[in-house]
C-alpha cells in the first residue's frame, strides 16, 4: 500500500539541528519572521533513534483524517513527510523527507529526557518516525526540486487529482534518494597509479564532466571556466545562486588532493560559494564523488557522507576526508 503523502513547510536551514549563533532563519512563517526562530530547528537533530519533526500548523491541528486516520485517531502512521523550505534567492524546494513515519494530530510535547530546548523554547513534534536511511536531509547544494505555491498554509496534502502527476514525481524522486535523474553507467576500469601525462588528464577530464553533469541534472547551467585559471574549474547557476567548483580527479580511491596556491586562496575568499569536489576511482566504474561546501555552523568542509577535509598547509594545500 503506498504511503500517504503531506509537505510541510519549513524555515530554511544548514543542518536543522539546532540554532548556531548568527543563522538566520529564511521563512515566510509569521511566527518566525516575528521572533526569528522556529520550533523546526530540531527537525533532524535524533533522540533515542527516532527523529522529531515540527511544522507550524493552523490553530495547532493537522488533518489527518485527510491521510487515512478515522474522526476518533490521535494519529497516523506510515506517512511520507516531504519537508519543504524557500531556499534563498531560489524558492521552494524540497530539503528531506521523513518515511514510514507517525503524524499526529495535535502537537507533541519533547520527549521525555530529550532535553529538547533551544535559547528556553521547549521543542515539541507533530511528526515522529526511526531515524534510518529511510528519513535524509539532502545537502544544500542538492535541495533544488521546486515545489508549487502552498499559499497561506504551511502544510500541504496534495491530495488533488490536479497534484497527482507531481506527488508523482516526488514519490521516484524520494526513492532515488533525492537524484533527479537516474544514475547512469560509467566509463571501464583504469589503473589507479597516474604516472603518465595521458592518463591524468583522462582522469582530470572525466572527473569535470562527472562534476558538470551531476549539478547540470539538478537544473544548473554549468560552464567550465578551466583555462581561465580562475581558481576553479565550473561554475553554476541556479536563478540567482552562483557557485564555483573545483574538480579533483583521482585515479584510485585515495581521498586526498592538492590545491594550488590560487585555487586554496580563492577557497578562503569564496567560502560560501566554493565547492570542492574530489571524484575518486574517476574512469572505473567505482568512480564516486565527494562534495564538500563550507558550513558556517561548524566552520569546517563537509560533504554529506558525514566527512569533513582536512587542510595539512604547504604552499597551497594538501586536503582529505
Amino acid at each position: 500500500m503506498t504511503e500517504p503523502i503531506v509537505f510541510m513547510r519549513t524555515s530554511w536551514m544548514n543542518d536543522y539541528q539546532g540554532l548556531p549563533p548568527g543563522e538566520v532563519l529564511e521563512s515566510s512563517a509569521a511566527y518566525v519572521i516575528q521572533h526569528k526562530f522556529g520550533h523546526e530547528v530540531l527537525n533532524f537533530q535524533p533522540y533515542a533513534g527516532r527523529m522529531y519533526g515540527f511544522a507550524s500548523a493552523r490553530k495547532g491541528t493537522i488533518n489527518i483524517g485527510r491521510l487515512g486516520a478515522a474522526d476518533s485517531d490521535d494519529y497516523v502512521r506510515n506517512v511520507l513527510v516531504i519537508w519543504t523550505a524557500p531556499r534563498p534567492r531560489v524558492g521552494v524546494v524540497i530539503v528531506g523527507w521523513y518515511q514510514h513515519s507517525k503524524v499526529y494530530r495535535k502537537g507533541q510535547p519533547p520527549p521525555s529526557g530529550s532535553n529538547r530546548k533551544v535559547k528556553g523554547h521547549s521543542i515539541g513534534y507533530y511528526v515522529s518516525a526511526k531515524a534510518n536511511d529511510c528519513n535524509l536531509l539532502l545537502p544544500t547544494d542538492k535541495r533544488v526540486f521546486p515545489v508549487p505555491d502552498m499559499g497561506q498554509s504551511l502544510i500541504w496534502y496534495a491530495d488533488g487529482p490536479e497534484h497527482a502527476a507531481f506527488v508523482n514525481r516526488v514519490r521516484s524522486y524520494v526513492a532515488r534518494g533525492g537524484n533527479l535523474k537516474s544514475k547512469e553507467g560509467t566509463a571501464a576500469k583504469a589503473s589507479a597509479w597516474q604516472r603518465d601525462a595521458e592518463l591524468r588528464l583522462a582522469i582530470e577530464s572525466s572527473a569535470i564532466k562527472r562534476a558538470g553533469k551531476y549539478f547540470e541534472d539538478l537544473g544548473y547551467r554549468v560552464e567550465t571556466v578551466e583555462r581561465d585559471k580562475k581558481g576553479w574549474d565550473l561554475e553554476a547557476r541556479l536563478k540567482n545562486e552562483f557557485l564555483r567548483i573545483e574538480v579533483k580527479g583521482r585515479g584510485g580511491a585515495t581521498p586526498s588532493a592538492e590545491l594550488t596556491p590560487q585555487e586554496y586562496q580563492k577557497l578562503l575568499k569564496y567560502k560560501d560559494s566554493y565547492r570542492v569536489c574530489i571524484i575518486t576511482s574517476a574512469i572505473s566504474k567505482n568512480a564516486k564523488m565527494h562534495l564538500f561546501a563550507y558550513s558556517p555552523d561548524t566552520d569546517l568542509w563537509e560533504c554529506g557522507q558525514g566527512r569533513r577535509l582536512a587542510f595539512v598547509e604547504k604552499t597551497g594545500a594538501v586536503i582529505s576526508f
